[in-house]
């Protein structure tokens, strides 16, 4: 079984450590790498080649929507879910002019968190086959 390589992307330490504890228990996904802003995921993007980016939408200096744009620009096969505290629909629509694939809420359960990652993972999957 392919695992999927997920890259988190958050400006605080123990919340990326939070996930990657969580997402290590899972067989079928593998966490590639962090990062702690968006420039930085932009960067470790290109050089990691992650399945999915995991990645929080405020964070300073560089936020998790430019960051999702450019990885859109970069590359059409990365999946990006954008986990946040801001759940209004202003902030879903700049999510999805981004190019986001999945807009979650933090505090979302772990097992529906996975779920969100595989769905992104076979839908962008499907786009580089055909």
């Amino acid at each position: 079984m392919k695992q999927i390589r997920v890259l988190i992307v958050d400006d605080q330490e123990s919340v990326r450590q939070s996930l990657r504890t969580i997402l290590q228990l899972v067989d079928d996904i593998e966490v590639v790498g962090e990062a702690r802003d968006g420039s930085e995921a932009v960067e470790q993007t290109k050089r990691l080649a992650p399945d999915v980016v995991l990645m929080d939408m405020k964070m300073a200096p560089s936020d998790g929507l430019s960051a999702a744009k450019s990885i859109r620009e970069h590359s059409e096969s990365v999946g990006v879910v954008m986990i946040t505290m801001h759940h209004s629909d202003i902030a879903r629509g700049r999510a999805v002019e981004a190019g986001v694939d999945v807009f979650v809420e933090k505090g979302i359960a772990m097992e529906d968190l996975v779920d969100k990652i595989r769905h992104v993972y076979r839908k962008r999957r499907k786009k580089t086959i055909f």
